[in-house]
C-alpha cells in the first residue's frame, strides 16, 4: 500500500471528510484531493504535520507496520472501537 492510500485510510478511520482533514492539516482542499488521488506527491511539510497530528500512526504511515502499544494502525483502531462497543453491549 502506498503512502497516499494509507493517508486516506487514516482519514476515513478517524471520521474526517477530505475538506475537514485538509483544514486541520493546514493545506488547501484541492491540494489535499490531489495528494489522495495520487496526482501529486505530498510535500514533506505536510507529511510532518500529519505525523505530528497523529503520532501513534507515524510508523504505519511511513512503513505500513505498527509496533503496539505506542504505534498503531487504523485497522487496530477499528478493532479497539468495536471491542469497546461489544463490551458495552454485554
Amino acid at each position: 500500500m502506498i503512502f497516499e492510500k494509507r493517508m486516506k485510510k487514516l482519514r476515513k478511520t478517524m471520521g474526517y471528510r477530505q475538506k475537514e482533514f485538509a483544514e486541520m492539516l493546514e493545506i488547501g482542499y484541492s491540494t489535499y484531493q490531489q495528494y489522495e488521488n495520487e496526482n501529486i506527491e505530498p510535500k514533506l511539510a505536510f507529511i510532518q504535520r500529519l505525523c505530528m497530528k497523529f503520532p501513534e500512526y507515524t510508523l504505519w504511515l511511513m512503513t505500513e507496520r505498527s509496533d503496539p502499544p505506542n504505534h498503531i494502525d487504523p485497522y487496530m483502531y477499528e478493532m479497539r472501537q468495536q471491542r469497546i462497543k461489544d463490551e458495552e453491549n454485554l
